[in-house]
């Protein structure tokens, strides 16, 4: 971390303890005499190495604040700030310690065991955008598990990865049909799971069996030697886990079938519901416990201002413009949240006053009975009649972007670069953020990311201004030349205003046929320096 985030650490931890705060002090964030400087002024903080793991540093915190009998108020750490306000006590339990070591101390929202055998970094930079697993992983790695990773940038967990896989951005599908291929044909499926557990599995082998490592290569940039070895690896792995961005896959020609082949990928080796497997697709992008029983309610911070709205009004507003009103009858926010907190335990002022933290409204297992999966079938349906009935295809299938090298050629003259954006930054979320002092002193602009042999090829040096263009607009910001970008791709930033924005270059002709997303992470665009 840099000096100047470093002293920003500093800020906040005494402006805490002046208030009162007992603090616990990771010393990645903090320079190191912060601690002791709180306890010369009279405060109370302990400071957390960084040489041993996270659950050991907080274990001994625990064993100072028993021996001293202090209260841990706030814990101050690189997740963020934790709201504590617990007394721990010598009858305190081993799953409580667990518990409270998880959840509470590390500042982040409950999740599932992130713990793999097998990581597959989908289009997922833990890094830049999801700090527990970023922790899991290195953890897991340091005790034998393995990584794999999928991009066009090579991120820095790359490093550590056993199979480093640079693919062209929209072919994801692609890919994952020949994963499919190669295990089933290979003979290397899970024959007791599948029997058991899924549906239309007589139907997906001769369906799969066009979509060869060979064919895949074609498309995606990935050899097929490599896709051979990614199936091995993946199926006789118990405990595999697709980890998949959010918004990498969804965001393409082929969103849906997407996550939909990757499920079966999960299913067919039988890595559903087990430790360490599952797929990471919306379950955990939109719902960060990840299938936990476990819900939270933000209180209200302020009122709208101005004319903006809540999300639910503005949707309860829209439905009304478009004859859907008989689907939103919720009056106010309160009632909406009380229908979809019907069928837990929990009511609305619990959540809101009893359980500002959240609250478990039951257990997660490790097993698979009658009530598993609320299909049709009561099983995994690889074979989806819903999908067949509703016009679209039953088994997963791949569409190539409906603006790329492959589909518009003729474009290639013009446009002759493959533009993927939205790749996600440390320092905000979306739009947000930008206006404070602070971080926008960290990250004051946009920067396009290219290889350096595409940067050769169009004059273009580290930190030239440029033009990128598509046919739907143009934006303009300075680019960093980068050997970890695959060659032939510009990756763009979205959030920035003004001519920055990343959504000047995006065609909202070119959905997603199912669920309707805009394909913004495989276009065609144009680059060249521009004057300052």
């Amino acid at each position: 971390m840099t000096g100047s985030a470093q002293g920003l650490g500093r800020e906040i931890a005494l402006a805490l303890a002046q208030h009162g705060a007992s603090l616990v002090l990771a010393d990645k964030v903090f320079p190191s005499d912060t601690a002791e400087v709180i306890q010369e002024s009279g405060g109370t903080a302990l400071a957390l190495k960084a040489d041993i793991s996270l659950e050991a540093d907080v274990q001994e915190l625990v064993r100072q604040a028993l021996e001293h009998h202090q209260r841990i108020d706030i814990l101050v750490n690189n997740a963020g700030v934790s709201q504590l306000n617990f007394s721990p006590s010598e009858e305190t339990s081993i799953q409580e310690w667990k518990t409270i070591i998880d959840i509470d101390l590390i500042g982040k929202y409950p999740t599932e065991d992130l713990h793999s055998n097998l990581y597959v970094l989908w289009g997922h930079n833990p890094d830049a955008s999801d700090l527990p697993l970023r922790i899991a992983i290195n953890e897991s790695l340091n005790k034998g598990a393995r990584l794999v990773v999928i991009d066009p940038k090579k991120i820095a967990l790359a490093d550590r990865a056993v199979l480093y896989l640079p693919i062209r951005p929209g072919t994801d599908g692609a890919l994952a049909l020949a994963l499919i291929q190669v295990i089933i044909e290979k003979n290397l499926y899970d024959h007791d799971f599948v029997e058991k557990y899924t549906f239309g599995f007589d139907r997906l082998v001769p369906h799969i069996r066009p979509f060869n490592p060979q064919w895949a290569e074609k498309i995606t940039w990935v050899s097929a030697g490599d896709i051979r070895k990614l199936a091995r690896l993946f199926a006789t792995t118990k405990g595999a886990g697709i980890y998949q961005g959010t918004c990498t896959q969804d965001q393409t020609a082929n969103g849906t079938q997407n996550s939909r082949a990757f499920a079966v990928l999960q299913a067919i080796t039988g890595n559903i519901n087990v430790p360490g497997g599952e797929k990471w697709g919306l379950a955990y992008s939109y719902n960060v416990c990840h299938g936990l029983p476990y819900l939270m309610l933000r209180k209200k911070a302020i009122e709208p201002l101005d004319e903006s709205w809540s999300e639910w009004r503005f949707y309860t507003e829209l439905a009304k413009k478009i004859d859907l009103e008989e689907f939103f009858p919720w009056k106010s926010e309160k009632e909406l949240v009380r229908f979809e907190l019907g069928p837990t335990s929990l009511t609305f002022d619990q959540l809101l006053f009893e359980k500002p933290e959240g609250a478990y409204f039951g257990k997660k297992k490790h097993e698979i009975d009658e009530t598993t999966f609320s299909t049709p079938t009561r099983k995994i349906e690889l074979y989806s009649d819903e999908m067949a009935r509703l016009g679209f295809d039953p088994l997963p299938v791949y569409l190539e972007p409906q603006i790329s090298p492959l589909s518009c050629p003729e474009l290639l003259k013009k446009y002759p670069l493959i533009l993927s954006t939205g790749n996600r930054n440390l320092y905000y979320t979306h739009g947000q953020f930008r206006r404070i002092a602070k971080l926008h002193h960290q990250n004051p602009e946009p920067f396009a990311e290219i290889g350096p042999k595409t940067a050769e090829r169009f004059g273009i040096q580290n930190k030239d201004t440029v033009r990128i263009e598509t046919n739907r607009g143009s934006v303009r910001m300075k680019v960093h030349v980068e050997e970890k970008i695959a060659e032939g791709i510009v990756l763009v930033p979205h959030g920035w205003p003004g001519e920055a924005n990343a959504n000047l270059l995006t065609d909202t002709c070119c959905r997603e046929p199912i669920m309707g997303y805009p394909e913004v992470k495989s276009l065609l665009c144009s680059i060249k320096t521009e004057p300052e």
